[in-house]
């Protein structure tokens, strides 16, 4: 199980957008959402091989304002009540020096290369198991989870085939895009 306790991640913000304020309640994640958005990065110190992940998420208030799959996979549309980012294990590309802060950030934290990034998205407008690249970065892919409500949480779910080789996870909840307000909270982060 990842303790989702703040002091274990760095909260990388982006440049020009508000950002998302994060806070644990025990071992519950909570981020409040006001047309912003900001993720919280803990790289890893050996590169661990994943096939699941796994996670209970729920709204606490507000709404994420996206309409539908089209919508969601367009830069207008671009935001996600949570996102779980695995940065998978690679050759390390050269970063160069007018690359966005956020990217130098996890760069510089980063202790093992890495050349891709998949999101597991919670509460996707896309089926689940359907992958699509970011609107901002090709590169970057999403891929909606299973979601499945019990006891007043979601439980989503992805599992990877072949297994992705994790060195370091991301912990995002953003409505910048859509101008969205909302409350999102998260536990039960796993990797198996």
């Amino acid at each position: 199980m990842i303790h989702l306790l703040l002091p274990l991640f760095h909260h990388i913000t982006f440049d020009s957008i508000p950002k998302t304020v994060y806070e644990n309640h025990g071992e519950v994640l909570a981020a409040h959402v006001d047309r912003s958005s900001s993720f919280l990065f803990q790289a890893f110190a050996a590169q661990r091989s994943v096939k699941v992940v796994s996670f209970a998420w729920r709204f606490h208030g507000g709404a994420l304002l996206v309409k539908d799959a089209a919508a969601e996979a367009s830069k207008a549309g671009d935001d996600a009540a949570v996102r779980v980012g695995l940065l998978v294990g690679g050759k390390a590309p050269v970063i160069p020096m007018f690359a966005p802060s956020w990217l130098k950030a996890v760069g510089d934290l980063a202790k093992l290369p890495a050349d891709d990034l998949v999101f597991v998205v919670a509460g996707a407008k896309h089926p689940a198991g359907t992958v699509w690249a970011s609107p901002y970065d090709s590169d970057l892919h999403l891929v909606a989870a299973d979601d499945a409500e019990k006891d007043g949480w979601h439980h989503a779910r992805h599992a990877f085939a072949p297994a992705v080789d994790c060195v370091g996870i991301w912990i995002m909840a953003d409505g910048d895009d859509t101008k969205s307000q909302f409350d999102v909270e998260v536990k039960d982060l796993e990797l198996e």
